[in-house]
């Protein structure tokens, strides 16, 4: 009898657990949306604390930390979050963008290779392994990548005046 009473008790504690959760999670994006990072960050650091290995929390702290400027500590965390789930794509892609904003534009490429062969509809791969072939001064390349990103997006007016760009500095 103690024992059903036992698992009734810790199944109201779990959904409580579970709605606090919920109502921390809508704070975190409110916090995200409305550009009060240091908030957000604290948020999750607490969060954190009481679910170490909660991807969605780990991967918000590392966006928020990038939104900080804070680089270094953003990779850590999004290699954190890819120890736990190696193949995650929105993970390694923000880890290229974050590599890229500290000048490491060739492990952003090669990321962005991966990327790109497992998914090469996705023209938001394509546009940033553009851009870092452009901040590596190789213009046919990064010209390749916006072309590729332009013909999976057609309807993108800055993809194609940065194209209309790029083909006139080529000439």
């Amino acid at each position: 009898m103690s024992t059903n009473q036992d698992n009734k008790n810790n199944d109201s504690i779990n959904n409580e657990e579970q709605i606090l959760l919920y109502e921390k999670l809508t704070n975190l994006s409110e916090y995200i949306e409305n550009e009060q990072f240091e908030d957000a960050l604290e948020l999750c650091n607490g969060l954190l604390d009481k679910y170490p290995e909660y991807t969605p929390v780990m991967l918000s702290k590392a966006n928020v930390l990038s939104f900080l400027e804070r680089y270094d500590e953003a990779l850590i965390t999004y290699d954190k979050i890819l120890e736990l789930e190696p193949e995650n794509s929105q993970v390694l892609y923000a880890k290229a963008i974050t590599l890229s904003k500290l000048g490491n534009y060739h492990d952003s490429i090669l990321i962005l290779n991966d990327l790109i062969s497992y998914d090469p509809d996705n023209s938001y791969y394509w546009i940033a392994r553009g851009f870092n072939y452009y901040d590596l001064n190789q213009f046919h390349d990064a010209l390749q990548d916006f072309e590729s990103a332009q013909h999976l997006d057609p309807e993108n007016e800055k993809l194609n005046e940065l194209v209309n760009l790029l083909e006139k500095e080529a000439d």
